[in-house]
């Protein structure tokens, strides 16, 4: 893992967090508080799985398939399996389109880079 990625994992961490706690303690716009954690989401899963990978030296290359694979769990998870466990976590379908909009962020802007630099790598 780049150092950029690192630091692209600590700020998305770190809003993560922030926007959690403007959610908890309903501090500003709605459709911020309900949503922006959703679009980030993917996007910060993919890049802890990306560090971690690095930090055992097992990298793996999160493609297409891992970026679905992301996607499709959070929306089996958060909207499906949590709601009939969990008193205040309701299904909520512009979730899910955030899950794809952050996964296909993460594929247009992080997987495109990173497969060119696996593709300098082997020429």
């Amino acid at each position: 893992m780049t150092k950029n990625k690192g630091h692209w994992v600590f700020l998305l961490s770190a809003i993560y967090l922030v926007l959690h706690y403007m959610q908890h303690h309903e501090i500003g716009p709605s459709i911020i508080r309900y949503y922006a954690k959703d679009l980030i989401l993917v996007p910060l899963l993919l890049g802890c799985v990306s560090m971690t990978s690095q930090f055992f030296n097992k990298h793996i290359q999160i493609g297409t398939k891992e970026v679905a694979i992301a996607v499709v769990y959070c929306g089996i998870v958060f909207e499906l399996v949590l709601p009939r466990f969990v008193e205040n976590v309701h299904f909520d379908f512009i979730d899910l389109v955030c899950y794809c909009i952050g996964g296909a962020a993460w594929h247009f802007i992080i997987g495109e880079k990173q497969q060119k630099l696996v593709d300098k790598s082997v020429s």
